[in-house]
């Protein structure tokens, strides 16, 4: 686990969705820690996968001194593990700092694990709940002996979209259904359904549909479902990102934008002590 120290006298007052950092011995580390509207569906497949969060800090504040001030960042769902993290500082836009929250995620289920608020933990001992948006993992074997998926992709895109050719390896025609996430976030159904015969190849180029809820930054491994041997299959496709490669600029926009939609509520004040 991550260990940090600080010195000095400091007051925080938390608000919900935002963190505000005060010291009381230096009014220039003054300043508001936003996170914006992230979305993970992902198959870890047993491993521990490292994904992007991004947020902003308000105020001219700087990442080395929210360092100082947390010792822990963990999922509100105890089957969902934080192994490592790290802030990484982007650009500053007038009184806002972009960052870069980096999570390696690991869980110890086979169970779909879902979790919308990190616990943040502080030196004095003391942790706040924070919304980041939504995480969605599983522990899926990906091994598929019936469609080949070629290893050179576009794995980025800037909206919610898949452009990939899919080979069916197998002795048998299949037939596509949809494609969709862990949480039926995107959806996106073959209208009429795409038959592929044995060995024959296929290229996807399509668009999702945000079914459920806007998100600023998407990271998913898309499901791709069909029909084999009169069975419905599932294959786990590539992870892919969405919204990562933004300018800056535009990133800091998305993120205050959705953030004064949302409502501040509960209020609660703690202090800091010098060792």
């Amino acid at each position: 686990m991550k260990k940090l120290i600080v010195t000095g006298s400091m007051v925080l007052l938390i608000l919900f969705g935002w963190i505000v950092l005060k010291p009381t011995d230096d009014p220039g580390l003054d300043y508001a820690l936003i996170f914006g509207r992230n979305y993970i569906s992902y198959n870890l497949d047993n491993e521990d996968v490292r994904f992007n969060i991004f947020g902003v800090l308000e105020n001219g504040g700087n990442l080395e001194a929210l360092d100082q001030l947390i010792t822990d960042v963990a999922f509100n769902n105890t089957n969902m593990s934080i192994v490592d993290y790290h802030f990484d500082q982007a650009e500053a836009q007038g009184d806002y700092q972009l960052f870069n929250l980096l999570i390696n995620v690991e869980s110890s289920s086979n169970q779909i694990e879902s979790s919308d608020r990190f616990i943040i933990s502080f030196k004095d001992g003391k942790s706040r709940e924070y919304e980041f948006g939504k995480a969605v993992v599983t522990n899926i074997n990906a091994d598929n002996e019936i469609i080949d998926f070629p290893n050179q992709i576009t794995v980025s895109y800037p909206y919610l979209s898949l452009n990939m050719e899919i080979h069916n390896v197998s002795s048998e025609d299949i037939v596509l259904t949809g494609i969709t996430d862990l949480a039926n976030q995107i959806s996106y159904s073959f209208e009429p359904e795409e038959q592929i015969q044995s060995n024959q190849k296929y290229q996807i180029d399509i668009d999702f549909a945000d079914e459920v809820e806007s998100y600023d930054f998407h990271t998913l491994t898309p499901l791709l479902n069909y029909m084999y041997d009169q069975t419905h299959q599932t294959a786990v496709m590539h992870g892919m990102i969405y919204g990562m490669f933004r300018p800056d600029e535009e990133k800091i926009e998305l993120i205050l934008a959705n953030h004064n939609k949302v409502k501040l509520q509960s209020v609660g004040v703690f202090s800091y002590s010098p060792n």
